[in-house]
């Protein structure tokens, strides 16, 4: 893994439609792909641990959304890099 998602809400409302929804994997899934090839990804008590293809995808997605409102919740983000 080399994405930490910390504080993902139980629910949050869709940019798209302002429903509010229950955060699924779906919904974890569809976003992490907007930064690039995601190669596993799970959740576990509101935490993401996600593996990027490329690190620097798991940087741009860290950059965007560390900080960032998700319903009711601020979440923080990481990478960590293990090189080759």
């Amino acid at each position: 893994m080399n994405f930490i998602l910390e504080n993902l809400p139980q629910y949050a409302e869709l940019s798209e439609t302002d429903e509010t929804v229950k955060i699924g994997y779906s919904h974890v899934r569809d976003t992490l792909r907007k930064f690039g090839p995601v190669e596993k990804f799970s959740i576990i008590k509101g935490t993401v641990h996600a593996k990027f293809k490329y690190h620097k995808d798991a940087l741009k997605a860290h950059t965007t959304i560390n900080g960032m409102m998700m319903g009711k919740n601020i979440v923080k983000t990481k990478t960590l890099y293990y090189g080759k």
